[in-house]
Protein backbone atom coordinates (compact mmCIF):
# COMPACT_ATOMS: atom_id res chain seq x y z
CA UNK A 1 0.00 0.00 0.00
CA UNK A 2 1.00 3.87 -0.43
CA UNK A 3 2.92 4.78 2.56
CA UNK A 4 3.15 8.41 2.79
CA UNK A 5 1.73 11.47 1.09
CA UNK A 6 2.10 15.37 1.26
CA UNK A 7 -0.16 18.07 0.19
CA UNK A 8 1.66 21.18 -1.44
CA UNK A 9 -0.85 23.97 -2.20
CA UNK A 10 -3.47 22.12 -3.80
CA UNK A 11 -0.95 19.70 -5.46
CA UNK A 12 -1.46 15.82 -3.53
CA UNK A 13 1.59 13.57 -3.98
CA UNK A 14 1.68 9.70 -2.98
CA UNK A 15 4.65 7.65 -2.91
CA UNK A 16 3.74 4.12 -4.15
CA UNK A 17 6.09 1.35 -2.88
CA UNK A 18 7.40 -1.24 -5.48
CA UNK A 19 10.18 -3.19 -3.66
CA UNK A 20 11.70 -2.16 -0.97
CA UNK A 21 15.15 -4.26 0.15
CA UNK A 22 18.15 -4.54 2.92
CA UNK A 23 21.25 -6.20 0.79
CA UNK A 24 24.55 -6.18 2.43
CA UNK A 25 26.85 -3.29 2.52
CA UNK A 26 29.12 -5.45 -0.53
CA UNK A 27 26.15 -5.09 -2.72
CA UNK A 28 27.14 -1.31 -3.53
CA UNK A 29 30.43 -2.96 -4.84
CA UNK A 30 27.98 -4.68 -7.51
CA UNK A 31 26.12 -1.60 -8.61
CA UNK A 32 29.26 0.46 -8.11
CA UNK A 33 31.89 -2.04 -10.06
CA UNK A 34 34.05 1.21 -10.81
CA UNK A 35 34.15 2.31 -6.80
CA UNK A 36 36.72 1.15 -4.87
CA UNK A 37 35.78 -0.48 -1.39
CA UNK A 38 37.57 2.45 0.48
CA UNK A 39 35.17 4.64 -1.62
CA UNK A 40 32.33 2.48 -0.74
CA UNK A 41 33.30 2.69 2.96
CA UNK A 42 33.12 6.03 3.38
CA UNK A 43 29.54 5.63 2.39
CA UNK A 44 28.62 4.93 5.83
CA UNK A 45 27.88 8.41 6.28
CA UNK A 46 24.21 7.07 5.44
CA UNK A 47 24.18 5.35 9.08
CA UNK A 48 22.16 4.42 11.12
CA UNK A 49 19.08 5.13 8.09
CA UNK A 50 20.56 4.15 5.39
CA UNK A 51 23.56 1.54 6.05
CA UNK A 52 23.58 -0.12 9.25
CA UNK A 53 24.68 -3.74 10.65
CA UNK A 54 26.64 -4.23 7.37
CA UNK A 55 23.24 -4.04 5.03
CA UNK A 56 21.82 -1.13 3.09
CA UNK A 57 18.52 0.26 2.87
CA UNK A 58 17.00 0.88 -0.40
CA UNK A 59 13.58 1.87 -2.08
CA UNK A 60 11.93 1.82 -5.47
CA UNK A 61 8.99 4.10 -5.32
CA UNK A 62 6.67 6.13 -7.93
CA UNK A 63 5.57 9.44 -7.00
CA UNK A 64 1.80 9.79 -7.72
CA UNK A 65 0.98 13.66 -8.34
CA UNK A 66 -2.35 14.97 -8.28
CA UNK A 67 -2.91 18.63 -9.21
CA UNK A 68 -6.23 20.15 -10.57
CA UNK A 69 -7.23 17.92 -13.67
CA UNK A 70 -4.26 16.23 -14.08
CA UNK A 71 -2.56 12.73 -12.62
CA UNK A 72 1.14 12.40 -13.40
CA UNK A 73 3.39 9.31 -12.33
CA UNK A 74 6.95 10.44 -11.40
CA UNK A 75 9.03 7.12 -12.03
CA UNK A 76 7.76 3.99 -12.82
CA UNK A 77 10.36 1.57 -10.25
CA UNK A 78 11.88 -1.48 -11.23
CA UNK A 79 8.32 -3.62 -12.44
CA UNK A 80 7.70 -7.11 -12.36
CA UNK A 81 8.48 -10.26 -14.95
CA UNK A 82 11.58 -8.57 -16.17
CA UNK A 83 15.17 -10.10 -16.53
CA UNK A 84 17.61 -7.85 -15.12
CA UNK A 85 21.51 -9.28 -14.25
CA UNK A 86 21.09 -8.65 -10.37
CA UNK A 87 19.38 -11.61 -9.02
CA UNK A 88 17.74 -9.45 -7.06
CA UNK A 89 15.90 -7.75 -8.99
CA UNK A 90 15.37 -10.64 -11.80
CA UNK A 91 11.71 -11.34 -12.36
CA UNK A 92 10.41 -9.51 -9.49
CA UNK A 93 6.51 -10.46 -8.87
CA UNK A 94 5.93 -7.23 -6.06
CA UNK A 95 2.91 -6.00 -4.83
CA UNK A 96 3.38 -2.65 -6.80
CA UNK A 97 0.21 -2.47 -9.05
CA UNK A 98 -2.08 -3.55 -6.14
CA UNK A 99 -0.21 -0.67 -4.11
CA UNK A 100 -0.82 1.84 -6.85
CA UNK A 101 -4.54 0.89 -7.61
CA UNK A 102 -5.05 1.59 -3.21
CA UNK A 103 -4.79 5.23 -4.91
CA UNK A 104 -5.77 4.86 -8.49
CA UNK A 105 -6.45 2.36 -11.20
CA UNK A 106 -3.76 3.12 -14.07
CA UNK A 107 -5.81 3.99 -17.02
CA UNK A 108 -6.38 7.41 -14.75
CA UNK A 109 -3.21 8.60 -15.36
CA UNK A 110 -2.73 11.13 -17.49
CA UNK A 111 1.21 11.47 -17.89
CA UNK A 112 4.16 9.47 -16.52
CA UNK A 113 7.41 11.42 -16.05
CA UNK A 114 10.68 9.23 -16.07
CA UNK A 115 13.64 11.07 -14.37
CA UNK A 116 16.34 9.66 -16.28
CA UNK A 117 16.16 6.21 -17.53
CA UNK A 118 18.13 3.43 -15.23
CA UNK A 119 15.98 0.30 -14.81
CA UNK A 120 14.77 1.07 -11.81
CA UNK A 121 13.31 4.01 -12.93
CA UNK A 122 11.14 3.12 -15.99
CA UNK A 123 10.14 -0.90 -15.00
CA UNK A 124 6.54 -0.33 -15.15
CA UNK A 125 6.55 1.49 -18.19
CA UNK A 126 5.52 -1.79 -19.81
CA UNK A 127 4.10 -4.79 -17.82
CA UNK A 128 2.25 -8.22 -18.89
CA UNK A 129 -1.05 -8.03 -19.50
CA UNK A 130 -2.70 -11.83 -20.09
CA UNK A 131 0.79 -13.08 -20.02
CA UNK A 132 1.33 -10.36 -23.22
Amino acid sequence: MATEHWDVGDVHVTKVIDLEIRPPLEFLGELLPKSSSVEIDTMRWLQPDYVSDGTTSWGFYSFLIEAPGRKVVIDTAVGNAKPRAAEIFNMLDTAYLENFRHVWEPDEVDAVLCTHMHFDHVGWNTRLDGGK
